[in-house]
């Protein structure tokens, strides 16, 4: 005759009752230490909403900053243009002295042109030098910083070394619109400085990389005037 269970035979455990068992063991500890701890955790989760809201009103901050920065660079330029120089020059340095990235590299540069417009050509050598070297804002600035350096210095009679500076632009540059330009200037600073072999070969360079450019047939014309 068979047996009946009865309440003391033990039930025997599934693989899934033991997992279920040791989740709500886990979750009691959970509780439990939360318990114990909730000031300290508390303290924790507000510390970080703290930061996090720092962070946020940071950026926040940061980038009306540079908005406003941007509108001041806008208006300085409107002044250099409209011949408001004195006004424009003293912004541009305020820019400079209180931004970085493109803020400072606008506000150097054109405190470069300011320099040149005056007529001061060491002073905007070095000004250009500096945007140059200093600050890689883009590639339309960074051409025009090389062509306001190699002006300056050829403002200041030192030709061989402008040529090389206007050169440079479209061996750096070669696909930017002032390339024809640069190499043409180039071409008439070697002449300046007597170097008619290194002029001949920039207008035979230009000729190839440029073959649509108006500037050919004049650079062409330039190095017959010389002897």
């Amino acid at each position: 005759m068979a047996t009946q269970p009865t309440a003391k035979t033990k039930k025997r455990l599934s693989r899934r009752d033991m997992k279920e068992d040791k989740l709500i063991a886990w979750a009691q500890q959970v509780e439990l230490f939360y318990i114990e701890n909730r000031k300290i955790l508390l303290g924790i989760a507000f510390g970080a909403l703290v930061v996090l809201a720092a962070v946020l009103l940071f950026r926040a901050n940061r980038q009306k900053s540079l908005e406003e920065a941007s509108l001041d660079l806008t208006i300085a330029k409107l002044k250099f243009q409209t011949g408001l120089v004195d006004e424009a020059e003293s912004e541009f340095r305020t820019l400079k002295a209180s931004y970085g990235g493109r803020i400072a590299g606008e506000a150097q540069f054109y405190l470069a042109k300011t320099a040149f417009q005056r007529g001061k050509w060491d002073e905007a050598e070095a000004a250009f030098r500096e945007c140059v070297d200093n600050y890689n804002v883009d590639k339309y600035l960074n051409v025009a910083a090389l062509a306001g350096l190699a002006a300056s210095v050829e403002a200041q009679k030192r030709f061989g070394e402008a040529a090389e500076i206007y050169i440079s632009i479209p061996r750096n540059y070669p696909k930017h619109h002032y390339g024809a330009e640069a190499m043409y200037q180039a071409a008439r600073c070697y002449l300046w400085a007597g170097q008619k072999d290194k002029a001949v070969e920039t207008c035979q360079i230009l000729q190839r990389q440029y073959p649509t450019s108006s500037l050919r047939s004049r650079a062409t014309k330039l190095v017959t005037q010389f002897p």
